[in-house]
């Protein structure tokens, strides 16, 4: 019963309320029709009466489905069929929606090529000037840039030149080879005093003599050795 028929069989006396209820229940469960109703409770029943027809062969179909196992199940793989016009999207949303798609796409490409793509190679690496090795057995090289420095530092001295004495004078003796710590202040004092002999700020004499590198006393007359015309720096 619909709750507007409720609504309007409640304001009823009792009595009348009670053989209303009584004529839709015989009505609906035995298909009896109603007597003995007054001229306003058949009113009321002959509105009821649809709803009742409607309820009863709802109840009778859903009896008879269960007789029957309920509903068919759907078989596998098979998806239920949507309405076409529920699926169909409007042609504004299916443009819009392709363009996003193509802009992922692109993005992911571009993505990929920056990926796959191979590194960069470095800059080759000048070779050095020179080497000058050290007491460990391996090298100092000393690059270009550090030559050109140390030419606009020490203009009155020959760079290279004074470099390749340097790698003669540690190829002579291991026990002059410098650490890598070391070198650069070797090389540096080194080009210093050349600078100051360029300068002619010392005689001939002055620039043969050892500095701190005497190799022995010359045949036991208590002469200095000579250097043999390389500077021996003192470090």
């Amino acid at each position: 019963m619909l709750p507007s028929y409720y609504d309007a069989i409640l304001p009823l006396p009792d009595e009348q309320r009670l053989a209303l209820y009584d004529a839709i229940m015989d009505y609906a469960f035995g298909g009896k029709e109603p007597e003995n109703l007054s001229p306003i409770l058949k009113g009321y029943f002959v509105l009821l009466r649809p709803n009742i027809d409607s309820s009863a062969k709802r109840y009778a179909a859903s009896v008879e489905n269960g007789k029957k196992g309920g509903r068919p199940k759907k078989e596998p793989g098979k998806k239920a069929r949507k309405n076409p016009a529920e699926t169909q999207e409007k042609p504004s949303e299916n443009q819009d929606k392709e363009k996003d798609r193509e802009m992922e796409m692109e993005t992911e490409t571009e993505t990929d090529d920056v990926e796959s793509a191979p590194p960069a190679p470095s800059p080759p690496t000048a070779p050095p000037v020179i080497g000058l090795p050290l007491n460990d057995g391996t090298e100092y090289d000393v690059t270009e840039e550090q030559r050109r420095e140390w030419a606009e530092l020490y203009p009155a001295v020959d760079v290279l030149q004074q470099l390749r004495q340097m790698r003669g004078w540690l190829l002579s003796d291991k026990e002059r080879r410098k650490t890598k710590r070391g070198i650069r202040r070797f090389i540096t004092n080194w080009l210093a005093r050349e600078q100051d002999r360029g300068r002619g700020g010392h005689s001939d004499g002055e620039r043969r003599e050892t500095h701190g590198a005497v190799s022995g006393i010359g045949a036991g007359q208590g002469q200095p050795a000579k250097k043999w015309g390389v500077p021996i720096v003192e470090l």
